[in-house]
């Protein structure tokens, strides 16, 4: 009998490497690879500081992702699989789940994909489509599809986008600010920012650096580049948007 059952477990290992990226994360930052060496007031009145990273992301990050979104796709194939048994015991090959971000390309190029689909089932795929919510590349099954294509080929890559500055200076003064950084910033750069510190004196300044990453993947289809970026924070949404919205979706059909 169809189920979904093998979906769910290919959903619990996309969960196993999300917490293995996670971690992997979370023990990079614990070791502050990004510092700032303040350098004083520029002529322009901004603060200035050098850039000093000890250590870079660790290979580890795009493994993970990797198998993150390879398992969130199976999850998506499977379902679109087992639909399919619903009304034949031999799916066309050529079964998918697709995913487009023009309604005329689905219906060109998706349709065929769901031949043997359930027909029920089949409405509920096209509501689901990038297209139809708005969010165009940054919808979950994009996101996916983006990732786990490109994963087959090559390392997704790590992209520190930006870097969250928390300061103190003397007693009980604390603040923070977050600095965008596009091209990623680069050891011994020389970077300024607008923040007032009255003067107060380089070794009375305590500086705390949380560098911020995305994860981005490109690929050319034809003519096209096509591309997926999210912060690493996305993950998980996208793994809720599964468990919670897409397979809730198809469970009555079973």
């Amino acid at each position: 009998m169809p189920d979904l059952s093998s979906a769910r477990i290919k959903l619990q290992r996309a969960h196993e490497y999300l917490a293995l990226f996670d971690s992997e994360l979370r023990s990079f930052l614990e070791r502050e690879p990004y510092k700032l060496i303040p350098n004083g007031y520029g002529e322009s009145g901004d603060y200035r500081f050098t850039v000093r990273i000890s250590e870079k992301p660790s290979f580890r990050l795009p493994l993970y992702a990797g198998g993150f979104s390879h398992y969130l796709r199976c999850v998506i194939e499977h379902t679109a699989w087992q639909l399919s048994l619903l009304t034949t015991d031999n799916p066309v090959g050529r079964t998918a789940f697709p995913v487009f971000l023009d309604p005329e390309r689905y219906k060109k190029e998706g349709l065929p994909k769901i031949q043997d689909v359930f027909g029920d089932a089949k409405p509920i795929i096209e509501e689901l489509q990038p297209y139809q919510t708005g969010l165009g590349t940054s919808h979950p099954l994009w996101t996916i599809m983006i990732f786990s294509d490109v994963d087959k080929h090559r390392d997704l890559a790590i992209v520190q986008t930006s870097i969250r500055i928390h300061f103190a200076v003397g007693e009980g003064f604390r603040s923070g600010l977050l600095f965008n950084s596009n091209p990623p910033l680069y050891d011994g750069q020389d970077i300024s920012i607008g923040i007032s510190l009255d003067n107060i004196p380089n070794d009375q300044m305590d500086l705390k650096i949380d560098p911020v990453f995305s994860i981005v993947a490109e690929k050319r289809s034809g003519s096209e580049m096509l591309r997926a970026l999210i912060s690493v924070d996305g993950l998980m949404p996208i793994y809720e948007f599964v468990r919670d919205n897409f397979l809730p979706r198809f469970d009555g059909f079973f």
